[in-house]
């Protein structure tokens, strides 16, 4: 599996990412599956199995943005590394913390994030009774290199 930063080469990434210092990153599968043109080109086959954006709010701040793991590939570490990507990125960036927010319906998510060294800051009701949780991750002493899978 890679990581790597993608900017114009997802189609519709830009209108997630449009402000400068904006980044975002996609995990890909590879695999040697029988296939008629993976046979004929001699590549592996490659799969795009999670992904993650950072969001550019000021100089000082970014918001972790539509993390994403296609569910036949969950709970193989792959959001913990998309993760750590961003959070390497955003401090080389110079951003001082990073934030997201998510829901009471994602308690895998919310776990990741509280064992990784997120730390919640709000939580509240917005609306028929869903609760949102809000963490932020300060990069200023971090390292970010905490495994989780």
């Amino acid at each position: 599996m890679a990581v790597f930063a993608m900017h114009a080469d997802v189609p519709g990434a830009a209108l997630v990412i449009a402000a400068p210092g904006s980044c975002f990153w996609v995990a890909e599968a590879t695999s040697l599956a029988d296939d008629k043109t993976q046979q004929e080109t001699g590549k592996p086959l490659r799969t795009i199995v999670g992904c993650v954006a950072l969001e550019h709010k000021s100089e000082q701040q970014a918001e972790l943005r539509r993390m994403s793991v296609d569910a036949n590939w969950q709970r193989r570490g792959i959001a913990a590394q998309l993760c750590r990507a961003l959070l390497a990125h955003a401090k080389a960036a110079g951003y001082d913390e990073v934030f997201l927010t998510t829901s009471q319906a994602q308690p895998a998510a919310r776990a990741l994030y509280e064992c990784t060294g997120w730390q919640e800051t709000e939580s509240g009701k917005v609306f028929w009774n869903v609760s949102f949780h809000k963490y932020v991750y300060g990069l200023k002493a971090a390292v970010v290199n905490k495994k989780h899978s």
